[in-house]
C-alpha cells in the first residue's frame, strides 16, 4: 500500500515499548525474577557459587608453591646439574678403562657407567654365532615379529615334544643353536631365520629409541638450568646444548665405546663452566634472581578453562553492555557464546604452548635451610600441599580445639625424652655436650615459623596452623577439603551433563514421533531404569579399575531414563500446539521443529531434574570413595577424606568436616532445585 509507513527498526520498537510502558522481557528474565523472590533458594545458590569458586581457585587458596616468586633456586640447579651429568653418563659412558671420572655434586665419589653404546655392543655380541636365547628373541619381538614368534613357538613344541618338559624352554634359556640341533622341517627353519632377522631389526630400533629418549632427557636438563643463571651463563648452556644436539645423530648407539672420548672432554668442559660459582672466582655460573610463578605453571588446560569461565560469567555485568543484539534472545545468545568461547580458546592455547612443568622444590623448607634465595614471594593463604604429609603431626586436632587426644601420654613422652637427653649430657664429655647443644639450636632454628623476623609473623603463624586438623599421615585436612571439592563437585556436573544430553535426545524422539518409535524407546527406558546404578558402578570398577571417569560415565549412561520420560511427556503436551503445526506447514524439517521450536519450551522440568541429579551424583561418589572404590589414592575427595576416619573414630574432626560439606552441598542443591521448580511452574509463581 502506497500510504503505509515503513517497518520500525528494532531500536525504534524498543524505544516505543519503553515510552508506552511495555517491558521487553524474555522467558528467562521472568524465571530469574521469580527465582530471586525465593530467598531460601537464592541463599542456596550463593552457597553453591562460593563452593564452586573454592573448587575452581583451589591452586590459589591452598598450595605449598608460591603464586609469585622472585629469587633463585640453588638446590634445584644442583639437582638439575647432577641429573645432566647422569644423563650424559647413561648415554655416552664416562671414565672408561676402569677409572671413574670425578664430578661435583651428588656424584662426588665418581661415576663409571658403560653408556648406551657398550650395552648395545654386548647385546650384539650375544647374537653372533646364533648364541641368542629364546628369551632374548622374545624380549625384542614386537610388531611383525610377535605373531611370527607365537606361531613358531607352537610349531616347535609340536616338532620337539621334549621342549614342553624342558624347564630351560619355559624360562627362555634355550638358544637357537640348541634348536637347530634337532631335525626341523625347512619351513620351520626358514621361519626361525626370518624371526631372527626381524628381532635383529627391532633390536636396532629399540636402541635407537633409547638414544632419542636419553637425548631428550639430556637437552631437557639444559633447559631447566637456564632459568636460574645470568644471561651470559645461559648463552654457554645453549652452546653446550647445540653441541649435543648436533653430535647425536641416527645410529649413534652403534658407535664403539672407544670412539666416544670426545664426549669425556665435553663433560669436563661442562664441569668447569657450569659448576656453581659461590665465591665469585673461577668460570662457574653466577645465579640471578628472576620472577617465576610456580603455582600458575602447575595449572592444566582444564584449570584455565574453568577459571576463565567463572571470571567471564562473574564479570558479565561489566562487559555485557558491549555485547548486545536486535532482540533480547539474541543478546543472551551472544553473551553466552562469549562466556563459553573465551575459556575454550584460552584453554586450547594453554595446552598447546605451555609445557608441562614438574617443580619438586620444597619452597617452605628451602627458605629456612638456604636451598633457595627469595627476595619476594606471594603465597597461598594455606601453605600446605595437597599431599604434603608430616609424620610428626599425625592426627593433630584443630588449633582452636582445647582438647587433644592422648595429650597426657604425649606430654609424658616429651618429658621422658628431655630427661633422657639431660642424663646423656651429664654422662658425655664436654665436646659431646657442645655438639648436643649445637644440634638443639639448629633444630630450633629449623622449626622457627616462616617469616618470624617480620611484622607479619603473627599472621603467617596463624595461616600455617591446621584449622581443621590433620589426618593419619599428617596431611592438612582443610587443604584436602579444598582440593577434594574439585572432584566432588565436578562429578555431578559431568555425569548430569551426560545423561541430560542422552535423555533430552531420546525423550524428544519418543514424544514427537509417537507410535512405534515411542513404544520401542519406552521399553528401553523401562529396561534401563531397572539397572541398580550403585552396583553397576561397582561391577564396572571391578573390571575396568577405579577411575573418576568410569564413575561419571556409569552415572551418565544409567541416569537418563528419568530425564527422557520428562521430555517425552512435555513433547506429548506440545506437539499438537499451533506453533508446531505452523512450523510443519511452512515446510520446516522435523529436526528444526524439534530442536528449535518444541525443545526450548520443554526444558523447564529438565532443569529441575538436573539440579537434583547433581546432588544425587555427589552422594554416589562420596559413598563409593567412603567404601574405597572411588578415586585412586592420593587424589582427595570428600568421600575419601571421610573414609580415613574409619582408622580411629576418636579423631572426630575427620568425620565432622567432610560429612558436613557433603550434607551442606546436597542440601543447597536441593533448595536450588526447588526454587527452579517453583520459578518455571506458572501455578507456583507468586
Amino acid at each position: 500500500m502506497a500510504g503505509s509507513a515503513p517497518p520500525a527498526s528494532a531500536e525504534t520498537e524498543r524505544t516505543r515499548n519503553q515510552a508506552t510502558g511495555v517491558v521487553d522481557r524474555t522467558y528467562l528474565d521472568i524465571v530469574v525474577d521469580q527465582f530471586q523472590r525465593n530467598k531460601l533458594a537464592l541463599f542456596g545458590l550463593r552457597v553453591i557459587v562460593c563452593l564452586i569458586l573454592v573448587a575452581v581457585f583451589a591452586p590459589f587458596l591452598a598450595n605449598s608453591r608460591p603464586i609469585l616468586f622472585h629469587g633463585y633456586r640453588y638446590k634445584s640447579y644442583l639437582e638439575g646439574y647432577d641429573q645432566l651429568v647422569y644423563a650424559h653418563s647413561d648415554l655416552f659412558g664416562i671414565g672408561r678403562g676402569g677409572k671413574p671420572l670425578r664430578v661435583p655434586g651428588l656424584y662426588e665419589e665418581g661415576i663409571n657407567l658403560p653408556g648406551l653404546g657398550a650395552a648395545y655392543q654386548r647385546e650384539i655380541a650375544a647374537w653372533d654365532g646364533e648364541s641368542q636365547t629364546w628369551k632374548q628373541i622374545r624380549d625384542v619381538s614386537f610388531g611383525d615379529a610377535e605373531p611370527l614368534m607365537n606361531r613358531l613357538r607352537g610349531r616347535l613344541e609340536e616338532e620337539v615334544p621334549k621342549l614342553k618338559k624342558d624347564f630351560r624352554w619355559a624360562r627362555g634359556a634355550v638358544s637357537v643353536t640348541d634348536l637347530r640341533k634337532h631335525s626341523l622341517p625347512e619351513d620351520i627353519r626358514a621361519d626361525l631365520d626370518k624371526l631372527i632377522g626381524l628381532a635383529r631389526q627391532n633390536l636396532d630400533q629399540n636402541y635407537q629409541a633409547k638414544a632419542e629418549l636419553r637425548q631428550r632427557s639430556l637437552l631437557q636438563q639444559f633447559k631447566l638450568l637456564e632459568a636460574e643463571v645470568s644471561s651470559t651463563d645461559r648463552e654457554a648452556i645453549e652452546g653446550f646444548a647445540k653441541r649435543y644436539a648436533s653430535a647425536i645423530q641416527a645410529g649413534f648407539h652403534t658407535r664403539a665405546p672407544d670412539s666416544l672420548g670426545e664426549f669425556d672432554t665435553l663433560l669436563l668442559e661442562i664441569r668447569e663452566r657450569l659448576a656453581p660459582n659461590l665465591d665469585g672466582e673461577g668460570n662457574g655460573v653466577t645465579f640471578r634472581s628472576h620472577w617465576d610463578a610456580p603455582a600458575i605453571w602447575q595449572l592444566e588446560w582444564r584449570d584455565v578453562a574453568f577459571m576463565l569461565l567463572v571470571i567471564c560469567a562473574g564479570t558479565l555485568p561489566l562487559w555485557g553492555r558491549f555485547v548486545t543484539g536486535e532482540r533480547p534472545q539474541v543478546t543472551h545468545q551472544r553473551r553466552a557464546a562469549v562466556v563459553l568461547l573465551v575459556p575454550v580458546l584460552a584453554a586450547g592455547a594453554w595446552g598447546l604452548f605451555v609445557p608441562s612443568y614438574n617443580d619438586t622444590t620444597d619452597y617452605r623448607a628451602g627458605m629456612l635451610n638456604g636451598d633457595l634465595f627469595c627476595s619476594f614471594r606471594l603465597m597461598a593463604p594455606l601453605r600446605y600441599g595437597v599431599n604434603e604429609n608430616d609424620p610428626n603431626r599425625k592426627w593433630t586436632p584443630p588449633w582452636w580445639l582445647p582438647w587433644k587426644p592422648n595429650a597426657g601420654a604425649e606430654q609424658e613422652a616429651a618429658e621422658q625424652k628431655a630427661r633422657d637427653q639431660a642424663a646423656a649430657l651429664r654422662k658425655g664429655s664436654e665436646m659431646e655436650q657442645d655438639l648436643a647443644e649445637l644440634k638443639a639450636r639448629v633444630a630450633k632454628l629449623r622449626t622457627t615459623p616462616e617469616g618470624s623476623d617480620t611484622g607479619w609473623a603473627g599472621v603467617l603463624d596463624f595461616l600455617n596452623r591446621n584449622h581443621m586438623g590433620t589426618d593419619g599421615t599428617g596431611r592438612d585436612l582443610m587443604t584436602r577439603m579444598i582440593w577434594g571439592s574439585r572432584i566432588s563437585l565436578s562429578i555431578g556436573f559431568v555425569a548430569v551433563g551426560i545423561y541430560v544430553l542422552i535423555g533430552v535426545f531420546v525423550g524428544a524422539l519418543a514424544g514427537y514421533f509417537g507410535g512405534w518409535v515411542d513404544m520401542i524407546i519406552s521399553r528401553v527406558i523401562e529396561i534401563v531404569i531397572c539397572f541398580p546404578t550403585f552396583f553397576l558402578i561397582l561391577t564396572v570398577i571391578a573390571f575396568l579399575g577405579s577411575s573418576i571417569w568410569n564413575i561419571m560415565l556409569v552415572i551418565g549412561f544409567t541416569g537418563w531414563p528419568g530425564v527422557a520420560r520428562l521430555v517425552r511427556g512435555e513433547f506429548f503436551r506440545l506437539r499438537n500446539r499451533d506453533f508446531v503445526t505452523a512450523g510443519k506447514a511452512l515446510g520446516f524439517s522435523d529436526a528444526r521443529v524439534i530442536f528449535r521450536h518444541v525443545l526450548p519450551n520443554a526444558l523447564a522440568p529438565v532443569l529441575v531434574a538436573a539440579t537434583f541429579g547433581v546432588a544425587s551424583a555427589i552422594l554416589v561418589e562420596s559413598s563409593l570413595s567412603f567404601l574405597g572404590f572411588g578415586v585412586k589414592v592420593p587424589t582427595p575427595t570428600w568421600g575419601s577424606v571421610l573414609s580415613s576416619a574409619r582408622e580411629s573414630w576418636i579423631y572426630w574432626w575427620i568425620t565432622i568436616f567432610p560429612g558436613f560439606a557433603i550434607f551442606l552441598t546436597v542440601t543447597m542443591y536441593n533448595l536450588v532445585g526447588e526454587g527452579i521448580r517453583d520459578a518455571v511452574d506458572p501455578k507456583l509463581r507468586k
